[in-house]
């Protein structure tokens, strides 16, 4: 749904919700319905960070983070339709954003750096393209 902007996909409503408290996206809809802003009430400060998997070699090394630091969660890939689509259509771009994420691993810590660290050690468990993979907010 487009209304003069993009609502994120990818988690990112609900990422920026955890480490803010603050749901953009349905106080976006309140004021483009004519509603006031709404008095905003922050979460405490903390980070919440999701790398997108694509490689089986840091999909195990989650695993093994997660299991031995008892933090953190794998989150499983969006099961998505098998469509026929144009690769000039925008729907083209969302599907393909999705295609080969093998889980989402989601952290949450006391700090933005701590949260990147270890993403970065998960990442680098095998040569990868990181550019579309990280997300952090903190």
């Amino acid at each position: 749904m487009e209304m003069g902007f993009r609502l994120s996909g990818m988690g990112v409503v609900n990422l920026v919700q955890e480490v803010t408290g603050i749901n953009w996206a349905e106080i976006a809809f309140q004021i483009e319905a004519g509603k006031p802003m709404p008095a905003l009430e922050f979460a405490p400060p903390h980070a919440v960070g999701q790398l997108r998997l694509r490689q089986s070699k840091q999909l195990q090394t989650a695993e093994t983070w997660i299991a031995q630091h008892q933090q953190g969660v794998l989150m499983p890939p969006l099961n998505l339709p098998a469509l026929q689509v144009s690769q000039r259509s925008s729907l083209y771009a969302d599907l393909t954003r999705h295609a080969g994420i093998l889980a989402t691993f989601r952290l949450t810590t006391g700090g933005r750096d701590d949260i990147l660290a270890i993403f970065n050690q998960i990442i680098t468990s095998q040569t990868a393209s990181i550019g579309r993979n990280l997300l952090c907010a903190g």
